[in-house]
């Protein structure tokens, strides 16, 4: 069974590095460091920060290095599934 509460962490400090007007380079290094951390104590829920996340494309590509890809790209159907959009867009019917 997974940590649901990683959420709960990443969201406020990804929105605290938004604020900060960090070098993109600076804040995706921050963001890696912190994903595989959440990880590593078992965090469940990344699709869903991801989710929210995802018109920032450096915390798109932060997510990516860890292995996490938003739902529906060639990278999520590669790791997830061939038929991963088709179920996608039947769930939103």
């Amino acid at each position: 069974m997974g940590w649901a509460s990683g959420g709960g962490i990443f969201d406020p400090v990804c929105e605290a590095l938004q604020d900060a007007h960090l070098w993109p380079e600076q804040r995706k290094k921050i963001l890696v460091a912190l994903i595989k951390t959440l990880q590593e104590n078992d965090w469940d829920t990344e699709c869903e920060s991801l989710g929210g996340f995802e018109d920032d494309e450096v915390v798109v590509a932060a997510f990516r290095e860890c292995g996490v890809f938003l739902w529906g790209t060639p990278e999520y159907d590669e790791e997830y599934g061939e038929n991963s959009v088709e179920e996608k867009q039947r769930q939103e019917q």
